[in-house]
Protein backbone atom coordinates (compact mmCIF):
# COMPACT_ATOMS: atom_id res chain seq x y z
CA UNK A 1 0.00 0.00 0.00
CA UNK A 2 3.08 2.06 0.73
CA UNK A 3 4.35 1.60 -2.52
CA UNK A 4 0.96 3.18 -4.42
CA UNK A 5 1.34 6.29 -2.35
CA UNK A 6 5.13 6.59 -3.13
CA UNK A 7 4.92 6.17 -6.68
CA UNK A 8 2.76 9.49 -7.23
CA UNK A 9 4.78 11.32 -5.12
CA UNK A 10 8.18 10.45 -6.49
CA UNK A 11 7.01 11.46 -9.84
CA UNK A 12 5.72 14.81 -8.47
CA UNK A 13 8.75 15.46 -7.15
CA UNK A 14 10.74 14.93 -9.86
CA UNK A 15 8.52 16.98 -12.44
CA UNK A 16 8.72 19.97 -9.88
CA UNK A 17 12.96 19.18 -9.99
CA UNK A 18 12.87 19.16 -13.08
CA UNK A 19 11.10 22.17 -14.30
CA UNK A 20 14.10 24.63 -12.15
CA UNK A 21 16.23 24.22 -15.37
CA UNK A 22 15.53 27.29 -16.46
CA UNK A 23 15.77 29.44 -13.78
CA UNK A 24 19.15 31.60 -13.08
CA UNK A 25 20.12 30.84 -10.36
CA UNK A 26 20.50 27.10 -12.32
CA UNK A 27 21.58 28.43 -16.03
CA UNK A 28 22.88 32.04 -15.57
CA UNK A 29 23.05 33.99 -18.19
CA UNK A 30 26.59 34.55 -19.30
CA UNK A 31 25.83 37.51 -21.66
CA UNK A 32 24.59 39.07 -18.75
CA UNK A 33 27.27 38.91 -17.11
CA UNK A 34 30.02 42.00 -16.07
CA UNK A 35 32.87 42.27 -18.58
CA UNK A 36 36.01 43.60 -17.01
CA UNK A 37 37.23 46.56 -19.26
CA UNK A 38 40.67 45.01 -20.11
CA UNK A 39 38.92 42.01 -20.93
CA UNK A 40 36.55 43.79 -23.19
CA UNK A 41 39.41 45.85 -25.25
CA UNK A 42 41.42 42.67 -25.83
CA UNK A 43 42.04 41.68 -29.16
CA UNK A 44 40.63 38.92 -31.05
CA UNK A 45 42.85 35.89 -30.28
CA UNK A 46 44.74 35.40 -33.62
CA UNK A 47 44.29 31.58 -35.34
CA UNK A 48 47.57 30.07 -36.50
CA UNK A 49 48.20 27.09 -38.93
CA UNK A 50 49.44 23.76 -37.83
CA UNK A 51 53.01 23.13 -38.99
CA UNK A 52 53.28 19.84 -40.95
CA UNK A 53 54.15 16.75 -39.42
CA UNK A 54 57.25 15.54 -39.84
CA UNK A 55 57.86 12.09 -41.08
CA UNK A 56 58.55 9.57 -39.05
CA UNK A 57 62.27 8.53 -38.80
CA UNK A 58 63.86 5.67 -40.45
CA UNK A 59 64.18 2.62 -38.06
CA UNK A 60 67.59 0.63 -37.93
CA UNK A 61 66.81 -3.17 -37.04
CA UNK A 62 67.13 -3.92 -33.24
CA UNK A 63 70.36 -4.74 -32.06
CA UNK A 64 70.05 -8.49 -30.77
CA UNK A 65 72.45 -7.96 -27.82
CA UNK A 66 70.66 -4.84 -26.50
CA UNK A 67 67.35 -6.62 -26.73
CA UNK A 68 69.00 -9.17 -24.52
CA UNK A 69 70.36 -7.26 -22.01
CA UNK A 70 66.83 -5.69 -21.64
CA UNK A 71 65.22 -8.99 -21.13
CA UNK A 72 67.87 -9.67 -18.57
CA UNK A 73 67.36 -6.58 -17.01
CA UNK A 74 63.44 -7.09 -16.90
CA UNK A 75 63.98 -10.70 -15.70
CA UNK A 76 65.84 -8.97 -12.71
CA UNK A 77 63.76 -6.26 -11.79
CA UNK A 78 60.61 -8.72 -12.09
CA UNK A 79 62.76 -11.22 -9.32
CA UNK A 80 63.42 -8.35 -7.24
CA UNK A 81 60.06 -6.98 -7.19
CA UNK A 82 58.50 -10.56 -6.55
CA UNK A 83 60.88 -11.01 -3.35
CA UNK A 84 59.59 -7.45 -1.95
CA UNK A 85 56.17 -8.49 -2.92
CA UNK A 86 56.97 -11.33 -1.06
CA UNK A 87 58.26 -9.47 2.18
CA UNK A 88 55.40 -6.84 2.07
CA UNK A 89 52.73 -9.68 2.39
CA UNK A 90 53.67 -10.62 5.81
CA UNK A 91 51.02 -9.91 8.58
CA UNK A 92 52.08 -6.43 9.70
CA UNK A 93 50.74 -7.69 13.42
CA UNK A 94 51.61 -10.10 15.23
CA UNK A 95 48.95 -12.50 16.70
CA UNK A 96 50.05 -10.89 20.12
CA UNK A 97 49.21 -7.56 18.60
CA UNK A 98 46.32 -8.06 17.47
CA UNK A 99 44.97 -10.14 20.43
CA UNK A 100 45.59 -7.27 22.32
CA UNK A 101 44.01 -4.35 20.09
CA UNK A 102 40.95 -6.37 19.26
CA UNK A 103 40.11 -8.36 22.63
CA UNK A 104 36.89 -9.07 21.68
CA UNK A 105 37.16 -10.68 18.48
CA UNK A 106 39.21 -13.63 19.71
Amino acid sequence: MTSRRAAPAAFLATALVAGCGDSPAFAPDIAALPVDRAAAAAPWPRLVDMPDIAAPAPRDPPDPETGAAVVEALRAEAARMRARAEALAAPVLTPADRRRLYPARR
